[in-house]
């Protein structure tokens, strides 16, 4: 009988597991909280994560790179932007140069992010102290990058936090 040797290489102690579960259900929380004040704004979170990524392009990025950065199909983010043009939050705009679509921050937009609350997210880190959230950013991102490099994306926008 043939070992299965490539579940026996991956020995996932009990600790690493619970960390994923903590992880996993501390996300799910957040977004929650997060959503519950974003209702006060009429935008919801996809809508929110879409303004923040295009306050920090200053050029504004195309719905292929923005699909790529939030890791959701093509598909979803052109519904979700063609919903946010609509509500004027964002603006498309063909590129002269290269006929790529780009979409940018129209005032309205800008204005809806500038008042989104962010007291969910300042309530709950409230409870670390600087040096525990430079810790927590530091092993998130090692986190990050190795979720990435595994999932093999090497699409890493300038403003990567």
């Amino acid at each position: 009988m043939k070992k299965n040797t490539r579940n026996s290489k991956f020995k996932l102690d009990t600790h690493t597991r619970n960390l994923f579960v903590i992880l996993d259900q501390t996300r799910d929380t957040l977004i929650r909280a997060v959503e519950l004040e974003l209702r006060q704004s009429e935008i919801n979170f996809a809508q929110a994560r879409i303004l923040y990524s295009l306050t920090q392009a200053k050029n504004g990025m195309t719905q292929g790179d923005l699909s790529k950065w939030h890791l959701r199909n093509l598909n979803t983010i052109s519904t979700l932007i063609n919903r946010m043009e609509k509500e004027g939050l964002v603006k498309k705009t063909k590129s002269k140069d290269d006929g790529r679509v780009h979409v940018t921050l129209t005032q309205k937009g800008s204005e809806v992010w500038d008042e989104v609350s962010e007291r969910a997210i300042f309530l709950t880190f409230s409870v670390l102290s600087e040096k525990e959230k430079k810790q927590l950013n530091v092993l998130l991102k090692k986190l990050r990058t190795e979720a990435r490099n595994i999932l093999g994306l090497d699409f890493k926008p300038p403003f990567l936090p």
